[in-house]
């Protein structure tokens, strides 16, 4: 389910955030590193429109291994 949200403040085109999820093993770096390298397959597609991305939230279980 995507939730929509009307920002009449927004500045820049619409905004669509997405999850993904990782081994738990993996670190914030190692998920960073290699969510740029699925972008990187992504450049020079016309298929393709986003712009951008930024990484804002990292989930993990505490209980689990430490993060770095």
């Amino acid at each position: 389910m995507v939730y929509k949200i009307n920002d009449p403040k927004q500045k820049s085109g619409p905004i669509l955030t997405v999850d993904f999820y990782f081994d738990s093993g993996t670190t914030s770096n190692e998920a960073k590193t290699e969510i740029a390298k699925l972008v990187r397959l992504a450049d020079n597609n016309s298929e393709l429109t986003f712009t951008g991305y930024q990484p804002q939230f990292w989930s993990f279980n505490p209980t689990m291994e430490e993060e770095e």
